[in-house]
């Protein structure tokens, strides 16, 4: 351990020791939080218990970067885990003849926090903020995920973002090893018959975000309301088809890969329980490919870069908006693309959707955005062709070819950067907030 703690207090003042990573994630763990600010200005950790189920973001406890305390992430996380550990009941089980004190629930738990805090971009905008509710624990990290959701619930590939912390954590007993902590989270909620815990990412700002539900796939109180809704017409359907309609009246959408994450039917029999529920007019869709969403008819819910989670805090419809509201971040910076405009970060203009340059962007993009499925090469063209002018945001790229950010950034705009097709307007900052491409291919 002490390979880590060499020259903690001296951090900031030696340039030669700011090359040492070993020596920040020593700061991070075991520093103080003003030597931790002095390096890291943006650096917050904050967790919120909540009192009620409901979408007021009020607290009755906290800890946070306050200073009546260190601030490192080590203090952090015995803090939080205490909290987060309270109230939680116990079954009495025995190994041999030592009791076991801790249930699955506690690992996911544990394995939720040690993940926050080890794959966070501590230069980010936002705080690291942890959320309990009597109904749900929430964990929110600045930074997007390194490697692809599929990729992170099926386990075994790891790309930790700050490996050092993470060597420290399994030094002191905490934390498993590369690659499984999502999916023994996913494990434990699983054994409880819980809804799977859902995963995603906000583009602006950089943040991933996990909702670990108490709640039951099938929530008695949920089945007897689209037994209202839908009458006898409910009754008939198969038990994935019932499930893809309770997951619409608990989290107002479903999409495929969420179906997928909560049963073990074939992803063909999903699809076909989807077009069915369509077909049948219990549910409108919107999007294309895994871009998607299903909702009841007249209810779409707002896009899923404006409101990344319509579950926790109530926006002006009165659907239940983000469990992350409230709390101090960036977010009122962050710009939501509504098809009236669109803000090109190279130059600096607004484009109104009858501007000639806008016409111009929407054009060039039709075909795709209008089409479930294309070629890469056709996609790659198109991306060139949008990017030639201006500088455009993984967000407004979206917006305009109707594909999920994840999606673009992952299977294309990444590999694009790393093959020169594309250049980042922030090359010195990858995850520059206001990040935006340019074509380098005229």
């Amino acid at each position: 351990m002490k390979e880590f703690l060499q020259d903690i207090g001296g951090w900031t003042k030696n340039r030669e020791a700011r090359k040492e990573g070993l020596t920040l994630a020593g700061l991070l763990m075991f520093g103080k939080l003003r030597s931790i600010l002095d390096v890291l200005p943006n650096y917050v950790v904050d967790y919120q218990e909540r009192p009620e189920p409901k979408t007021e973001a009020r607290w009755i406890d906290r800890i946070t970067t306050d200073g009546s305390w260190s601030g490192n992430v080590y203090d952090f996380y015995r803090l939080t885990i205490r909290k987060l550990f309270a109230d939680l009941k116990v079954p009495f089980r025995l190994n041999g003849t030592q009791r076991i004190d801790e249930t699955p629930i506690h690992e996911s738990i544990r394995e939720a926090l040690i993940n926050t805090l080890i794959h966070t971009d501590y230069s980010g905008r936002v705080s690291i903020l942890i959320v309990k509710r009597p109904d749900m624990f929430g964990f929110r990290n600045p930074g997007l995920m390194r490697i692809s959701l599929e990729d992170a619930l099926r386990g075994g590939i790891s790309d930790c973002r700050n490996r050092n912390l993470q060597k420290m954590f399994q030094l002191i007993g905490k934390g498993e090893q590369a690659g499984s902590g999502i999916p023994r989270i996913y494990h434990g909620w699983r054994q409880q018959h819980w809804r799977a815990p859902e995963l995603w990412e906000q583009v602006d700002p950089e943040q991933t975000l996990l909702a670990m539900r108490m709640v039951h796939l099938l929530p008695e109180e949920t089945l007897v309301e689209l037994d209202h809704r839908f009458g006898k017409k409910f009754q008939s359907l198969t038990n994935i088809q019932r499930l893809a309609l309770a997951t619409v009246v608990i989290e107002s959408k479903v999409t495929h890969a969420r179906l997928k994450s909560m049963a073990s039917d074939h992803p063909h029999d999903i699809t076909k329980a989807l077009t069915y529920l369509v077909k049948e007019g219990f549910l409108e869709s919107s999007g294309m490919t895994r871009g998607t969403i299903y909702f009841f008819p007249g209810e779409q819910p707002l896009e899923e870069d404006q409101l990344s989670f319509l579950d926790f805090n109530a926006d002006l419809s009165g659907k239940d908006k983000d469990i992350f509201s409230g709390s101090e971040t960036s977010d009122r910076d962050s710009v939501h693309l509504n098809g009236s405009s669109v803000h090109l970060n190279g130059d600096s203009v607004h484009l109104s959707k009858d501007s000639v340059q806008m016409k111009r962007l929407r054009k060039l993009s039709e075909a795709v955005r209008n089409t479930k499925k294309t070629s890469k090469i056709n996609m790659i063209d198109t991306i060139l062709q949008l990017c030639s002018q201006h500088f455009i945001t993984l967000r407004e790229l979206a917006h305009l070819l109707g594909r999920t950010p994840e999606y673009l950034r992952i299977h294309y705009v990444n590999k694009m950067v790393r093959n020169g097709q594309l250049q980042l307007q922030y090359p010195d900052k990858p995850s520059h907030p206001e990040q935006a491409y340019h074509s380098t291919i005229s």
